[in-house]
This record gives structure tokens, sequence and C-alpha cells, in this order.
């Protein structure tokens, strides 16, 4: 019938939004690893962004790995995706790459992270840790049991998953915070790759994207609220782009890069422009 044809259409559609996503989100991660290595410098890049970057994808690694396993289990309404838990390890292993980096050019570091943005980044992980000894201890569960008949992961019992969704979502509100005050008390977005803010947008669109056409396609909003972790990674994504893209395009517009001074043979110098380089 029409109404079968349209819902294959529409499940393909969102496979494709999610494949979309995963490849945008993952190649977001490359142009400030490449603007790093260019540069030999980590200088208008907050330790605190990447910091907690680190903690928030092993807890969204974490929480999308064994929420699909749960939902294979219970046959519950879709809302965790392969392409999920291939961008949350992809994610992972990209921000180690970086943290690398932070390390190896130490020297070039704006400054230590700020002591409020320490405190939470040191409660969120001290909090992951206890729930993982407590896991450990038969204290608390992995991952809810009472997960059946198509319901919220959420509203079941508490367990290690639901306090990584929760963490990721404390993280991902927090984190663009200190990058985007930074940006401003420098007037510059030197150091911060703008390429990086554009494909975290596509990707933060075509996240949300891929389970609401679930929802436009069978009425069930499960497919949404049901991973409120990539709802929210998805929104508050979109949002703090959408500042950066203000901030680059429209208030700091300045290009030049003391970092990327390249020495001509005569001795003198000449400016590269970040956008060549990002």
């Amino acid at each position: 019938s029409s109404f079968a044809a349209m819902g294959d259409a529409l499940d393909a559609l969102s496979t494709l939004f999610g494949w979309i996503y995963f490849a945008a989100w993952s190649v977001s991660f490359y142009p400030q690893v490449i603007l790093n290595f260019r540069r030999k410098s980590v200088q208008g890049l907050r330790i605190e962004y990447t910091l907690y970057n680190e903690v928030g994808f092993f807890c969204y690694s974490w929480y999308v790995i064994a929420n699909y396993r749960a939902q294979q289990e219970y046959h519950l309404t879709e809302s965790f995706y392969v392409n999920d838990m291939a961008f949350a390890v992809h994610a992972f292993i990209l921000t180690t790459v970086q943290l690398a980096q932070i390390f190896w050019y130490r020297h070039t570091i704006d400054g230590p992270p700020g002591v409020v943005y320490s405190v939470i980044l040191t409660s969120v992980t001290v909090a992951f840790v206890a729930q993982l000894i407590a896991a450990a201890a038969g204290a608390l569960p992995w991952v809810s049991d009472t997960r059946a008949g198509g319901t919220y992961f959420w509203e079941g019992a508490y367990c290690v998953a639901a306090y990584c969704s929760l963490a990721k979502v404390i993280i991902t509100a927090v984190k663009y915070v200190p990058q985007a005050v930074h940006n401003c008390r420098r007037k510059s977005t030197i150091g911060w790759s703008i390429c990086n803010v554009m494909l975290d947008f596509t990707g933060g669109t075509f996240s949300f994207g891929q389970n609401f056409i679930q929802v436009a396609n069978d009425g069930n909003w499960n497919h949404l609220f049901g991973n409120p972790g990539k709802l929210a990674l998805s929104v508050l994504s979109i949002v703090f782009d959408i500042l950066f893209f203000v901030q680059h395009f429209v208030l700091f517009r300045d290009r030049r890069d003391p970092a990327l001074l390249q020495q001509k043979s005569d001795g003198s110098s000449t400016v590269v422009s970040l956008v060549d380089q990002a």
C-alpha cells in the first residue's frame, strides 16, 4: 500500500540521516586536530573543552552501547542505532588524540583550567567512578532490568547507563561555555576551527532529524525521548554552534594568526589566514 511504501521511505531516510550525522560529527573532530598540528600550537583552544569531551564521550559510549544492547534484548522502541555507537566510540578516540596534542604542545596552552569548570568536571568524574564501583560490587545495575514494554529507559530502575546519560547532558550543557567565554575575552576565534563548528552543526541537525523522522513515521515519541542523551547532544550543539557562527563571522572577524607566521627566504613574513588552514 501507499502507507507502507511511505513508511519504508521514511525508514530509509532516517537511516540516511543517521549515517550523514555520523559522518559530519565524526569528521568534525579532524579540522581541530589538523589545525593544532599545522600551528604546532593549541593556543586559542580551551583545555576544559577537550577534557569535558573526553569524559563526556566516554560516558556517552557506555550509555549508547549498553542501551543499544538492552534495546535489542527487551525489544524496545528503536531509539539507539548502530551509527550512534560508531560515532560515540570514534569521538572518544579523536578526543584522546586532541588531549595528546595538548600535552605535546603544553607550552602553548593559554592557561590552566578554570576553577569552576574543574570542580564540575571532577565532580562528574568522581561520581562516575563511584557508579562503576557500586555496579562492580553488585549494589547498582549496569543497565536497568525493568525496561520492558517500550517505556523510556529512564523510567526503569536507576543504573550506570542512566547516570552516563545524565553526565553527558550536564557536560554537553557546560563544555561549550569556556570556549565561548574565551573567544569573547580575546575578541577572536583564532585557534578554534570554524570547520569543526560547521560540521558539528550539520551533525547535530541530522542527528535530531534521524529520530524525529521515526516519530513522524509512526507517531511514537519514544523514538525521540527514549534517547535523551542524543537529543540533548543535538539541540545543545546546534544552539552553541549558532553562537560560534556569530562570534566568527560577525563579532570577531580578524583572521590573522601569529602562530601561522611563515618566514620568507628574504626574512620577511606573511600571515596565513586561519580560513586557509582550518
